[in-house]
């Protein structure tokens, strides 16, 4: 996941791809816990607690899955594999978040947002819109804070332009009505 750039194009089907919007702490060096889901095909995907799957044709936190689970493995034309355990372990954090939101990462069907995110805009492209809108005005920041403090700076440098370039049309329509 490292080598992916915001702009290039990622899996998130078994049949299309979608734009990388952002990569999520890919800079940063975020160490934290992530939950390993070993299947029943050889695959192992790691990720964190609260990231998105497809398990049971539901989206669910991976922290959430358990063993005979069933999740989609779109490499092989959306055949079902089998959760066969699950462990925990440090790692980097890394985060690509896709326009479609969702993502195929080892072969099998996640979101590509944490779940709390992920169940309010994996079928609503307007709300997915607008947070990938935000996700690529924050870029790769270590904290929600600091993305929706730089989110919240643009919109209000962008909205100081748009006012001093009304004012300075309105001046220039009264100079011309003037004359």
């Amino acid at each position: 996941m490292t080598s992916i750039s915001a702009g290039e194009y990622v899996l998130d089907s078994s049949s299309s791809a979608s734009r990388v919007i952002a990569v999520q702490h890919k800079s940063i060096e975020l160490l934290g816990e992530l939950h390993a889901i070993h299947t029943s095909d050889g695959n192992t995907l790691s990720m964190t607690a609260d990231h998105a799957i497809f398990a049971n044709g539901e989206l669910v936190a991976a922290s959430d899955l358990s063993v005979g689970d069933l999740l989609t493995n779109v490499a092989e034309r959306h055949e079902r594999v089998v959760v066969e355990r699950t462990s925990k372990h440090k790692g980097a954090v890394i985060n690509v978040v896709t326009a479609s939101g969702t993502i195929v990462a080892n072969g099998l069907l996640a979101g590509s947002n944490p779940l709390t995110t992920a169940k309010h805009i994996i079928n609503q492209p307007i709300k997915r819109a607008i947070v990938n809108a935000a996700l690529y005005v924050a870029g790769d920041v270590d904290s929600f804070m600091l993305g929706a403090c730089k989110v919240f700076l643009t919109v209000l440098t962008v909205l100081t332009i748009a006012i001093s370039l009304k004012q300075l049309a309105h001046k220039r329509i009264h100079e011309i009505k003037s004359n």
